[in-house]
């Protein structure tokens, strides 16, 4: 008798419950940015000694400034893995107590190397441990944390 309840308790959890996945490949992870470039100035900036990180996962990215200077933002995305974009938009500050309120003043996204609040990044580079984004102003790199 307690194999048959041990059975059907294991159909219905497997038949209840659903695989979900993002098909978003070596994106999906925690990333931290080592660094960026200004590509018209030909400026750098060594970013790895910040804890400036993007964490990706399905449709979501988090952006986390754990050094407390930049704000801590959420929005949704869209990866296209043949065409090698990766579209953001959607901002929302990172902040549940309040509702997770909408990004006003699109200027403040500059610190998270976004150009408006639909930023376009081509796919340069995206491996199991590394990934470069590139936008017509800024290259970004980031290593698998």
């Amino acid at each position: 008798m307690y194999k048959n309840i041990i059975i059907a308790a294991t159909v219905c959890l497997l038949t209840a419950c659903e695989i979900e996945t993002s098909g978003n490949g070596n994106l999906d992870g925690y990333w931290h940015a080592v660094s960026a470039d200004t590509l018209a100035t030909q400026g750098h900036a060594d970013l790895s000694g910040k804890r400036l990180f993007w964490a990706i996962q399905n449709h979501l990215v988090v952006m986390t400034d754990y050094d407390d200077k930049e704000p801590n933002l959420v929005a949704h995305f869209n990866y296209d893995d043949k065409g090698r974009t990766l579209s953001i938009y959607d901002f929302h500050y990172y902040d549940r107590e309040n509702g997770d309120p909408d990004v006003g003043d699109s200027t403040l996204l500059s610190s998270w190397f976004l150009e408006s609040d639909s930023t376009v990044f081509t796919v340069e580079n995206l491996s199991q441990s590394s990934l470069t984004l590139t936008t017509g102003k800024h290259r970004v790199k980031f290593e698998k944390y």
